[in-house]
């Protein structure tokens, strides 16, 4: 239909389809506008004829026309075949046959109101997206979308013990009465993402099975593998005859012909592998479900269901549904944003392999030689499907083609395509026998009525994992709410995988379930088939840093980082870049495919971190080392310079007073961060986003997903942005990092007698003594006043102290860990109404910092007194005292010169800040953003 304006006066002309491109091109464009939708070419009905009318589909392509429709008009007209709420002048409903296609088995009584719905044996929806519609048309459904296999076998299920007909209502053909439990299979519905590439990938493998089977003589045999995937062996009897004997993993409907020659094709829809190809299960479901019949299966101008409509469906119709379905996008990954899910799911990942899941769940399977070029027919088309005679090849580039659905998939360099569905495409029976409450009462792979079809099933095609946790419901029926349960459901052939994973400690089983989490189908348009939490492009596995260590002879930094893995396998090259200054960075040698690497430790400082050669992923923090040393008989004033690796990385979900909930769900076991037993290690919790970033509180307790902080009393949790408060996404984020301890502070070991003077401001005054000392002896430190072992105290993150070397040779260590990237913040008080306060700090930096760039705004007076760890001695005076003023900021003590941008805080140093004292006493929260981080 198209509206025609013509000197300002408008009228309508039908026009058929195919004239609609020449009429196109003979009408003058300067003198005619012409008004079309998005298909110009499938709009082709009077306006008149629209009046009244309740077609769900008012225009069919004729067949021919999907080969001149544009692909973006056939996958809409695809599309809305399949989202069609078909009606009665559509042809829905199917008064005079089964869901089958035969007749039913009593046409005196016709499937007409109100006997024309029954869910049980079909009709059982009014459109395709009344089951696969989660999140788009075409997904998945959940158990109330379930389907009813083999009940479409029965005109209309009554179960009334008094019908005799068989299959009428309640008779099956071994005559028996049907119960509910009996009748059908109940199946969840899955999606339809990626089934081009799944259907391809079953072309190349029954190609590939039937080579080998052409080749077997007389009295001969061969192995059977496709993809790398073992089907068993094959043989032939010295008759010619064959023998299927040792084949595994075919469902019944392979392992026969006509002919007595195996055919071997590998069915890859439906849960029990029973469909050859999307077109055959696009014929099945529209007659079943619909009651919609293809003219390619039921002929033209034929109505043998007697619903009085014809040509319900045209060949062109049903190319452009299954091609609707070959092109949805493929799922992918989504990782969670917490460091601790990362590393869980790269655990995980390891476990699903090492348990032997992905024996058959293949993580996965190639597709060659132009694979991702579906095509259609497909050349292993049952009967009653089109066939490669019937007319032109349809062609489609999964991979590459603009106008498909995003994500998709791609080539590798060799031109493979991988395609990561999780299955090996065979079936296994995964149940324990007749009894298990898994098997199914039917075997749709035998035939209708037969012994082995009332035996029941519990083979099923090895279920393709990508996508899982978009499922709302588990397992081939639906009726499990878990992945947990799905997984410990498994028996049979996957016996020994569900026992190894019953055999994890919780935390590698938490681990397995957060990697099986990370599969998910993708909102529409994804530009990466692995996103962020928040919907960006993620590089997945990371290449973050895994471990730092020093080498046997402490001369060498060994730094190694993320790899690839059995399930996220990655051909990547790594650029090593290294810097003094954390601004400058260059690229250390040539790039690898090495993840790990040896650097002399032979410089003051250095710092490395790894970027990826051509992907547009961030390098990853820098990590390194700074070197110290304390000079023989003397001693020395020292800070952590760095910090330890953290242990968690999330957003804040709520805070509670000294609470915070975490997003992500981490599942930490109680108190897991708290020092306690065989647990040494004092964690804190470090705020590192939002006004008070920097942060810092002492973990007393946690829960599966909260902390419970102690804080320094000048600081407390409100004004911190929180996902409950400020919107999800909003909440600031934090990390959870262990202390140092004396044990972990150096490398190397300590010269014997060596002491730790902590000064923790607990009185007023200056020139303090040490509130407690450490001393080193025999591999330990320990707490001079009690002598118990104190290797595992925590040190705070900027604490300064003295170490004290008795021996007569310098004690060289080097502080080795991981650069911050958050503030400074801590809190500076005075303790006494007047009185002048002596603090002992540190700042925390791996690299000098101008003094002046400190944001340690005081009052005048305020005095910082610098100690020179290079010179000889114990109780050293100050080597240098520099002064605040509010007018100049900080003065030379002794010239008061103006020092700000002329001297700097070094790297470890430890400093004494002399406030002035005042009334009251006073606090003063000192917050500071290192300048490489600017």
């Amino acid at each position: 239909m198209v509206d025609i304006y013509h000197n300002n006066r408008n009228f309508s002309l039908s026009v058929t389809p195919l004239v609609m491109q020449s009429f196109l091109y003979h009408f003058d464009f300067h003198r005619l506008r012409i008004v079309c939708g998005a298909l110009a070419l499938v709009a082709s009905f009077p306006l008149q004829a629209q009046i009244g009318a309740e077609k769900a589909v008012p225009y069919h392509l004729q067949d021919g026309q999907e080969y001149q429709v544009s692909l973006t008009s056939l996958l809409e007209h695809g599309r809305k075949l399949f989202v069609a709420n078909w009606t009665k002048p559509d042809g829905g409903g199917r008064p005079l046959t089964k869901g089958t296609g035969s007749p039913v088995a009593d046409p005196s009584s016709p499937l007409v109101f109100p006997r024309n719905f029954n869910r049980i044996s079909g009709p059982d929806a009014n459109s395709c997206a009344g089951c696969h519609n989660s999140p788009v048309a075409g997904g998945n459904g959940d158990i109330v979308a379930n389907v009813f296999v083999l009940g479409q076998r029965f005109d209309f299920a009554t179960f009334d013990a008094g019908e005799s007909i068989v299959t009428k209502g309640g008779v099956d053909e071994s005559g028996k009465h049907a119960n509910l439990q009996q009748i059908a299979n109940s199946r969840s519905t899955p999606g339809m993402f990626g089934s081009g590439y799944i259907e391809m990938l079953a072309r190349q493998m029954t190609t590939e099975l039937q080579t080998i089977r052409d080749g077997i003589a007389p009295g001969a045999s061969a192995a059977l593998t496709a993809k790398g995937i073992s089907f068993g062996t094959l043989s032939r009897n010295g008759d010619g005859s064959w023998d299927v004997s040792a084949v595994v993993g075919l469902p019944a409907p392979s392992l026969g012909s006509a002919s007595g020659k195996p055919n071997l094709i590998i069915r890859p829809f439906h849960q029990v592998s029973n469909v050859v190809s999307l077109r055959q299960f696009t014929n099945n479901a529209f007659n079943h479900h619909h009651g919609i019949q293809s003219t390619e299966r039921f002929g033209e101008g034929a109505d043998p269901d007697g619903d009085g409509v014809t040509n319900e469906m045209t060949r062109a119709d049903v190319t452009a549904a299954t091609v609707f379905q070959a092109a949805m996008a493929v799922p992918g990954r989504i990782i969670p944003s917490s460091s601790a899910s990362e590393t869980a799911v790269l655990a995980g990942e390891q476990k699903f392999v090492s348990i032997g899941c992905a024996v058959c769940h293949t993580p996965s399977l190639p597709l060659t030689n132009n694979g991702h070029i579906f095509t259609e027919p497909n050349p292993f088309n049952p009967a009653g499907n089109m066939q490669l005679d019937d007319g032109p090849t349809y062609s489609v580039d999964l991979n590459n083609d603009p106008t498909l659905p995003t994500p998709r998939l791609r080539a590798d360099g060799s031109g493979t395509t991988w395609v990561p569905a999780f299955t090996d495409l065979k079936v296994h029976d995964i149940t324990t026998g007749a009894n298990d409450p898994n098997r199914e009462p039917l075997d749709q792979n035998q035939a209708a009525g037969s012994p082995g079809f009332f035996a029941g099933n519990g083979k099923f095609i090895t279920r393709k994992l990508w996508g899982l946790a978009s499922k709302p419901n588990f397992f081939h029926h639906g009726m499990l709410t878990t992945i947990r349960d799905a997984i410990t459901a498994h028996a049979g052939e996957a016996l020994s995988s569900k026992q190894a994973f019953d055999a994890l400690s919780p935390q590698d089983q938490n681990a397995l379930i957060e990697f099986l989490k990370s599969l998910h189908n993708l909102p529409e348009g994804s530009p990466s088939t692995t996103l962020s939490a928040d919907g960006q492009p993620r590089v997945w596995p990371p290449h973050r840093v895994t471990e730092v260590t020093t080498s046997p002879e402490g001369m060498d930094l060994m730094v190694h980082w993320q790899g690839g893995t059995t399930i996220s396998p990655t051909e990547r090259s790594y650029q090593v870049q290294t810097s003094t200054d954390l601004v400058n960075w260059t690229d250390l040698g040539p790039a690898t495919t090495d993840i790990s690497l040896t650097a002399p430790m032979n410089l003051p400082r250095q710092f490395f971190r790894i970027a990826l050669v051509g992907e547009p992923a961030p390098p990853t923090e820098p990590t390194g080392y700074v070197s110290m040393a304390v000079p023989a008989a003397s001693e020395a004033t020292f800070a952590a310079p760095l910090i330890r690796p953290h242990a968690f990385r999330g957003r804040i979900r709520a805070i509670s007073g000294n609470q915070i909930s975490v997003t992500d769900g981490p599942n930490w076991a109680a108190n897991a961060f708290v020092k306690s037993g065989p647990q040494t290690t004092t964690y804190a919790a470090v705020i590192t986003t939002g006004e008070k970033a920097g942060l810092v509180g002492m973990i007393t307790a946690n829960t599966e997903d909260s902390l419970t902080l102690w804080l320094d009393p000048a600081e407390d949790l409100t004004g911190i942005p929180s996902d409950l408060i400020d919107g999800s996404g909003q909440g600031a984020t934090l990390e959870i990092i262990p202390y140092w301890t004396p044990a972990t502070f150096a490398t190397g070991t300590p010269p014997q007698g060596a002491q730790i003077l902590l000064f923790r401001a607990n009185i007023a005054g200056t020139s303090l003594s040490a509130s407690k000392t450490l001393e080193y002896d025999s591999g330990h430190w320990y707490d001079s006043d009690d002598f118990s072992v104190a290797d595992d105290l925590a040190l705070g993150f900027h604490e300064g102290i003295v170490m004290r070397n008795p021996t007569g040779s310098a004690y060289a260590f080097k502080v080795q860990g991981n650069v911050p990237t958050f503030p400074q913040r801590m809190s500076l008080r005075t303790l006494a109404t007047g009185a002048d306060q002596d603090i002992r700090f540190g700042y925390l930096c791996p690299v000098p910092e101008p003094i002046g760039a400190l944001s340690l705004n005081l009052q005048n007076d305020d005095a910082l007194l610098v100690f020179d760890n290079t010179t000889t001695g114990t109780n050293k005076s100050a080597s240098k005292i520099y002064l605040y003023t509010t007018a100049d900021g900080w003065v030379d003590g002794d010239t008061f010169a103006p020092v700000n941008i002329a001297d700097a805080l070094q790297p470890g140093n430890g400093y004494l800040l002399r406030r002035k004292g005042t009334t009251p006493a006073s606090t003063l929260i000192w917050q500071d953003l290192p300048s490489f981080l600017q």
